[in-house]
């Protein structure tokens, strides 16, 4: 592998069981810059600041990206979709999705991308975390502030009381003397691997960055240069599959309700980051 990561390209892939999460995480090469960092100062400072080569290193993972394995993935949907009581869901991204940018790369941004296939995903905890914020944002308060009568009424007139909820979800807020798991089983969202084309590089232009990086000593003003952050993103139009399981029998009678609200959180709350500014909407497929 060469040291300068503007050089990736699919060449680098020495055989089809290529792991790009694996990569993007523990075998980015050093550029020049971090290597004379590591030798001067015993460890990189990252490329945070360095918008261009960023971009270059980022090309280069969206290249493997589009070379990535999809038998692989397609092995492991078959064995998910024959797990007895599983409930599939199919939504299409209407824009841009962003999943995983809180984890730690030396890149800046990070990205949910699968230990074993490479793939980008949306962690079970997380867009179960979505769908429970969206019944939450319409009923105006958290599930544990609910009254006992208190309800939620979706678009599709479906309605959620807080016994139902608990019962999805378990129960909810730091009073909780017994914690115990909700009834349904929220498996992580994977794409179909038919519909992925790859990944997608995106740019945010920060205008104020000696503010924000300040914590605060630096005032917002005009006198700043704007630096261009590019970053990973799943394309618009990728499907994924939302997978679930109903754990009891009496979780099961909210099957139905549960796929409308699914279906419903994706189009108007959105799953992943940034959603208040377009990214992680969807649409049933």
């Amino acid at each position: 592998m060469k040291t300068q990561i503007f050089k990736i390209s699919h060449k680098d892939v020495v055989n089809h069981s290529f792991n790009l999460g694996l990569f993007y995480y523990k075998y980015l090469p050093l550029s020049k810059k971090e290597q004379n960092e590591i030798f001067k100062n015993g460890r990189p400072s990252g490329l945070a600041n360095d918008g261009v080569e960023k971009a270059d290193v980022l090309r280069g993972v969206v290249r493997l990206s589009q070379k990535l394995e999809k038998k692989i993935l397609r092995r492991r949907l078959d064995k998910l979709n024959n797990l007895p009581g599983i409930q599939t869901l199919k939504m299409a991204t209407t824009s841009r999705l962003l999943c995983g940018v809180g984890y730690q790369h030396r890149l800046e941004w990070g990205l949910s991308l699968d230990w074993t296939t490479g793939f980008p995903y949306i962690p079970g905890s997380s867009w179960k975390g979505a769908v429970l914020s969206y019944l939450e944002f319409l009923a105006g308060k958290p599930v544990e502030k609910w009254a006992k009568n208190d309800q939620v009424k979706l678009e599709t007139g479906k309605v959620f009381n807080k016994y139902q909820v608990i019962d999805i979800f378990g129960p909810q807020g730091n009073a909780i003397t017994k914690p115990s798991q909700g009834q349904v089983m929220f498996l992580d969202a994977y794409p179909e691997p038919e519909s992925f084309p790859g990944l997608e590089m995106d740019i945010i232009t920060p205008h104020y960055m000696p503010y924000y990086t300040s914590e605060g000593e630096n005032p917002p003003a005009d006198i700043y240069n704007p630096v261009p952050q590019p970053f990973l993103t799943v394309p618009a139009n990728t499907v994924f599959l939302f997978q679930f399981v109903s754990l009891t029998q009496n979780a099961a009678k909210y099957i139905n309700d549960l796929r409308t609200l699914i279906q419903e959180t994706g189009q108007n709350h959105g799953f992943g980051a940034k959603t208040a500014t377009g990214y992680g909407y969807f649409n049933p497929v």
